[in-house]
């Protein structure tokens, strides 16, 4: 998915220079406390109604959505086998918790409306449309997580174009291809940790979902029926490598960009920073298997006495952007071929989110 969806949090009267001006966060990050200094209350900035706040790091373009009111879009066209076994996931029901999230709208101020013009259906939902209110089209969909297709899907299905050039023009259109692994793994995150306070803390959303890409992508959203219809097979050990590094990496850069976020005590607090502690620890466990030269600025980060991470207003805006740099270079450099001392770390089959279908 080159699909580059930043978000701004909208406010009365406060533009988002305007905030970023205003909250200084201090966050220091240790494995049993955490200290943070709170902005004023003035400072904060409330969800208003009919208004699409973002609640995801990315924000997919719904005007270049083409699906057609069923699981894939277009796309089970030619992708049939796959589309069968998304329609078995939890992630094509998406929509029956916009069903269930009227209480959290309610507490919100978002109105009956919320399903179309708040930000609860960048995440579980697939919406098309110039402007809100949008229209939903299904649940999460091919198009959630490879791209809206407007794009790219001309230059996807013309196999007169040889396969090496038909992929670079794909992915230069938007696709998001699964080969392009950073991408990928940023687009699972960009749901699974929800960078807006007033969403948990008010609301009682999720602050994060209990993610790690391996585990989650062998589970039931695995869908790999390319060429052999009869089988969804899984990925090879090597990618697996990659898969689970270039997941912890993102897990960090995602934790990070949210802690950002913070400025009051609360639920979403405890919640962004025990994933940034986590992140990290995950990350210390691979530098100790492996040596790599992508991973080596990871290692001159200041931390505490244990280990943790030593946080600053100023370094949780410059950081996530190094460590996203330190994960698009990784994913791009490795095969996986020679990562193999991180194998004892990668979750096996009896890890796996949910049973996938055969």
């Amino acid at each position: 998915m080159t699909v580059n969806r930043n978000k701004k949090f909208v406010g009365a009267g406060l533009s988002l220079v305007a905030f970023v001006a205003v909250v200084m966060i201090v966050v220091v990050v240790n494995r049993t406390e955490t200290q943070a200094t709170l902005v004023p209350e003035s400072a904060m900035v409330p969800v208003i109604e009919n208004v699409v706040t973002p609640a995801q790091i990315n924000q997919i373009d719904h005007s270049k959505v083409i699906g057609n009111h069923e699981a894939g879009g277009n796309c089970i066209g030619c992708h049939k086998e796959e589309g069968q076994a998304w329609s078995k996931t939890h992630h094509y029901r998406s929509l029956e918790k916009l069903d269930e999230g009227r209480p959290i709208a309610e507490k919100l101020g978002l109105g009956r409306k919320y399903k179309k013009t708040g930000f609860c259906i960048e995440c579980h939902s697939t919406a098309k449309g110039d402007a809100a209110p949008y229209e939903l089209i299904s649940g999460v969909s091919c198009e959630s997580c490879h791209g809206p297709a407007k794009d790219w899907k001309t230059v996807h299905n013309d196999l007169n174009i040889a396969q090496p050039e038909r992929f670079k023009k794909s992915d230069d259109a938007g696709m998001i291809r699964k080969d392009r692994v950073y991408l990928i793994a940023k687009n699972c995150f960009g749901c699974h940790l929800v960078p807006n306070e007033t969403l948990v803390n008010t609301g009682g959303h999720k602050a994060a979902s209990d993610f790690e890409l391996v585990s989650w992508l062998h589970g039931e959203v695995l869908h790999n029926y390319a060429g052999d219809t009869t089988k969804n097979r899984g990925t090879t050990q090597e990618r697996k490598r990659v898969l689970y590094i270039v997941g912890k990496l993102v897990h960090l850069e995602m934790s990070l960009y949210a802690a950002g976020k913070i400025t009051e005590r609360g639920h979403y607090r405890s919640a962004i920073l025990n994933s940034v502690r986590k992140a990290w620890s995950g990350l210390q466990e691979i530098m100790e298997k492996v040596d790599v030269p992508e991973l080596k600025p990871l290692a001159e980060l200041q931390t505490r006495d244990d280990g943790s991470l030593a946080l600053s207003g100023a370094l949780l805006k410059s950081l996530p952007g190094t460590v996203a740099k330190i994960a698009e270079n990784f994913a791009d450099k490795h095969d996986g071929s020679k990562l193999g001392s991180v194998d004892p770390l990668i979750p096996g089959p009896e890890k796996y989110k949910h049973t996938r279908h055969p």
